[in-house]
């Protein structure tokens, strides 16, 4: 089963490389100042790339358009780009290639920038390799302006900053709710000066967009995941006439996932946390001649409340299906005996506590519009007893239904 699961894994991976759709609803505007509506390339945008591709309609053939032939563009719920000339400083933050002036140099250039808040103030960000630059109106019909940040040497030794931005901040988003003390805080990025830009939005009671409320939306999942497991069980003992293998059993469970989704790499990545409840019931009897009667039987009861804390990684293969792998490990909290080895006539011949340690498990699964899901989860190896000298081997294979609350 593991191997089988492995195969899966691997042609999964190489199925995705050579045929994931991703093209996204959205539109643009060209020159013309024509709309045109479209499914564009899910490419990252935050490098600001030259070119892109589109589709007229999702299963047309996709064509690619020159960034220099549109004004502007937007994929629906994810990322608006515009095209403005504007003065921008491309002074280097390296430390070894600072510049030993203060202000800013400035250079005319069509760039297009990434719209991150409209409304009656507006805040637009560039990025270009390390490079990255923040700009601001205060309507659309007003000159878009860089906020001047610049790291420069000072006095040959000493790294000093130009914190321009914070004054023009201050001169132009005049506000009952904004003081001295918002302005000689905020920083240059782009957390905190969206969190600027809002507040002054909302002062003037303006309605805006923000790109925070497009990719706040699906960043948390809450998952009921009832699951059949198929478990099986060895355990050795140094003396090896106990030895007993246990064979597999099917039962089910029910388990409850928090899942965090990234704001980062396109939302391809998640962090979950899982409480699960899975217990674990095996009986057997066996034939011995070193044993008094003739038989032995060996019995376990174990109902663990298990933790478990993974990573996710999404492939998107169009608006409404996605797969996805996971990886994670957990923690059984559990007490008590858990296995007992008894005689034909009752009496104890062997008793054993829970053990404890981290498992792991590997899983792949689907998702369908962002609701329904199903995994199929394999664990490896999971120690349930603590004794030593003593060897188990327990593995289990879900298949795990999951619905999505939130």
């Amino acid at each position: 089963m593991k191997n089988i699961l492995f195969i899966t894994i691997i042609a999964l991976i190489s199925f995705k490389c050579h045929s994931q759709i991703s093209f996204k609803k959205g539109y643009y505007v060209n020159d013309l100042n024509e709309r045109v509506e479209c499914f564009i390339k899910y490419a990252n945008w935050k490098k600001n790339s030259n070119i892109f591709e589109y589709k007229l309609l999702e299963n047309s053939e996709p064509n690619k358009i020159e960034i220099e032939n549109i004004k502007e563009f937007e994929i629906y719920n994810n990322s608006k780009y515009i095209k403005s000339n504007v003065n921008i400083d491309r002074s280097s933050s390296v430390i070894g290639r600072l510049s030993k002036h203060r202000d800013a140099v400035f250079k005319k250039e069509e760039l297009f920038l990434e719209v991150l808040i409209e409304g009656q103030a507006n805040l637009y960000m560039y990025k270009d390799s390390d490079l990255t630059r923040y700009f601001y109106s205060l309507d659309k019909s007003k000159e878009i302006k860089q906020l001047v940040f610049k790291s420069y040497m000072y006095k040959e030794s000493r790294i000093a900053k130009n914190n321009l931005f914070r004054q023009q901040l201050y001169n132009d988003l005049k506000c009952s709710l904004l003081d001295n003390y918002n302005f000689k805080k905020v920083r240059y990025t782009k957390a905190s000066l969206i969190k600027i830009i809002e507040k002054y939005n909302k002062c003037k009671n303006s309605n805006y967009v923000s790109e925070l409320d497009k990719h706040k939306k699906d960043l948390f999942n809450l998952n009921i995941r009832p699951r059949v497991n198929n478990s099986s069980l060895f355990i050795g003992y140094p003396d090896s006439y106990f030895n007993v293998d246990l064979g597999s059993k099917t039962n089910f469970s029910f388990g409850i996932e928090a899942e965090f989704i990234l704001p980062y790499y396109d939302n391809k990545w998640s962090i979950m946390f899982e409480l699960s409840y899975t217990p674990l019931n095996f009986e057997k009897t066996m034939i011995s001649r070193e044993v008094s009667g003739g038989k032995y039987i060996t019995k376990i009861d174990y109902t663990p409340i298990e933790l478990s804390v993974g990573l996710r990684y999404y492939m998107f293969f169009n608006e409404d299906f996605k797969m996805f792998l996971n990886a994670s490990v957990s923690h059984d909290y559990s007490s008590g005996e858990v296995l007992k080895v008894t005689r034909s006539d009752g009496s104890y011949l062997k008793t054993l506590n829970v053990g404890s340690g981290i498992n792991s498990s590997v899983g792949i699964g689907c998702k369908y519009k962002n609701k329904y899901s199903l995994e199929l989860r394999y664990v490896p190896s999971k120690k349930i007893l603590e004794a030593i000298n003593l060897t188990s081997d327990y593995k289990m294979i879900s298949i795990i239904f999951g619905y999505t609350l939130l």
